[in-house]
């Protein structure tokens, strides 16, 4: 089902000012640093992470209880494929560092070699439940993976401005070029894609699809 305005989405998280959840507010900590000073890793938060030296890394840098559901579209997406990193909230959501901030240093290092970064986010309904904002400075590979999110019956648009993943210290824009995808997806479509498996495994396969396709046309 193509979305009826044809418009492909756009997505990131203004610096420390709109939270990934789509609610205006000051984040908690302004770097890792700042949060690894008040908060006990294995008790507060997690990081899991598989470095396969692949081309292409998926990244929940929210993970866990910060916005729900991102870490296994990650992982998933990743497969047996692309290199993968989890932050993850252990107790609550207060743990967010907006994506121009987060410099946790195992991401860093395992997004710094590929080729490309793509990024899973959770953003709040706002009247939008169903609606992908695909964003980040990858133009080529953001309008490709709207375009196949939208052939695969998902609505996504490229053309967000609360959401437009264009700050170069966005993390995923952290890799070899400089340039990478944001997904931002409301708190509706990640329940639903928690709680259905076929609706899951489409979403997630299109993506992974659509990444290995794109880096074999770059060969």
């Amino acid at each position: 089902m193509a979305f009826s305005s044809g418009m492909l989405y756009l997505g990131s998280h203004s610096a420390g000012l709109i939270s990934s959840e789509g609610i205006r507010q000051m984040d908690e900590f302004s770097s890792y640093g700042e949060l690894s000073c008040n908060r006990e890793e294995g008790r507060d938060f997690q990081i899991r992470k598989k470095q396969r030296g692949s081309r292409a890394a998926i990244i929940a840098p929210h993970g866990g209880t910060i916005e729900p559901v991102t870490s296994r579209l990650a992982i998933a997406t990743a497969g047996d494929s692309f290199s993968w990193y989890c932050f993850e909230g252990l107790r609550g959501s207060g743990l967010h560092i907006t994506s121009a901030r987060f410099d946790e240093p195992q991401c860093l290092e395992l997004v710094a070699p590929c080729d490309v970064v793509v990024a899973m986010h959770g953003r709040k309904d706002d009247g939008d439940p169903t609606v992908v904002h695909v964003g980040g400075l990858h133009d080529d590979l953001r309008r490709v993976i709207s375009s196949e999110l939208i052939g695969s019956g998902f609505r996504a648009t490229t053309d967000s401005r609360k959401f437009p993943g264009r700050d170069p210290s966005n993390i995923c824009n952290r890799g070899r070029t400089g340039a990478g995808v944001q997904l931002e997806m409301p708190r509706s479509l990640r329940d639903r894609l928690d709680r259905d498996e076929a609706f899951f495994n489409r979403f997630t396969g299109a993506l992974s699809g659509t990444i290995t396709r794109f880096l074999s046309s770059l060969q």
